[in-house]
């Protein structure tokens, strides 16, 4: 099926509530599903709204090369560059065969969509991609694999509460952020009037595993070095572990990690708070950064 917006559509409502149930396609080239829209129209095309697909099965699709994008077909299609044109509203679930992409976005969007694999393989982990193979659009996937949910930076890719509380108790952003909540649980006056960004935030965990074989450290000594952390900077908490600490006559040893001097290293200092000397063996230096908002 093939949809084109050939004419203006000011302040109209959106075509759709289309249901595609148990279709098959056989020695295909083209999508199930191709949304597209003449150039020369005026912004402010919808597109089609709540499109369902359930039971769909490409069997032995051909090649495609719509709009010079090869392999197989999507199952949707989206190709209009109006604002605010594309789909609101899919559901695709139960696909099968050889359906590499489920949407394929050449120009346009896809929002409020959910995406269901059926069999391992289909999708290959990704739900809408564009004609580059980028993820864009917002859309909740699940396949074989795992679940992948996707929309703008700073917006929860999925959030976890407790019923009857009115903040959810954790948020994971789409720039792979954790967010948790500081309300009590059952306190509703106070979640009411609660930012909707909860104040604890984990930004991302980066972490550098290298070889390091310092020299022997004098008592009250101190041996150092720097590695890179590329999202290291001043102020960030950063801890230092090392495979040889564990060795006889290393228990007086005190590694210790500070974010800096400069944006993207992390300086490692082992002390020696013993009456002795101390040789640390050659081992491998391992430091992890927590990044917090």
């Amino acid at each position: 099926m093939q949809y084109q917006q050939t004419m203006d559509n000011p302040g109209g409502a959106a075509a759709g509530w289309f249901d595609f149930v148990s279709c098959c396609l056989e020695w295909s080239g083209t999508p199930l599903l191709d949304l597209q829209s003449a150039p020369s129209l005026a912004a402010d095309i919808q597109g089609l709204e709540q499109v369902r697909i359930t039971d769909y099965m490409n069997a032995d699709n051909t090649a495609y090369t719509h709009y010079g994008t090869p392999g197989g077909a999507p199952v949707v299609s989206v190709n209009c560059s109006q604002r605010g044109c594309g789909i609101d509203g899919l559901s695709i679930d139960m696909a099968g065969y050889d359906t590499g992409v489920a949407v394929r976005v050449y120009a346009g969007s896809v929002t409020a969509a959910t995406i269901a694999g059926s069999t391992a393989g289909v999708y290959e982990a990704h739900g809408v991609l564009d004609a580059n193979g980028r993820t864009v659009g917002e859309y909740q996937m699940s396949t074989a694999a795992g679940f992948m949910s996707v929309a703008p930076e700073g917006v929860p890719a999925l959030q976890v509460g407790v019923s009857g509380e009115a903040l959810p108790r954790l948020s994971v952003g789409t720039g792979g952020s954790l967010s948790w909540s500081d309300v009590a649980a059952g306190d509703d006056e106070a979640a009411a009037s609660a930012a909707p960004a909860p104040a604890t935030v984990l930004e991302r965990v980066q972490s550098n595993s290298s070889s390091w074989d310092p020299p022997p450290i004098a008592a009250g000594g101190v041996a150092r070095t720097t590695v890179r952390l590329a999202a290291a900077a001043p102020g960030d908490v950063v801890a230092a572990a090392h495979t040889g600490a564990a060795a006889d006559g290393t228990q007086d040893l005190l590694l210790h990690a500070v974010a800096g001097p400069g944006n993207g290293t992390v300086t490692v200092l082992a002390r020696n708070l013993g009456a002795s000397t101390v040789d640390l063996p050659a081992g491998t230096l391992r430091v992890v950064l927590t990044k917090v908002a």
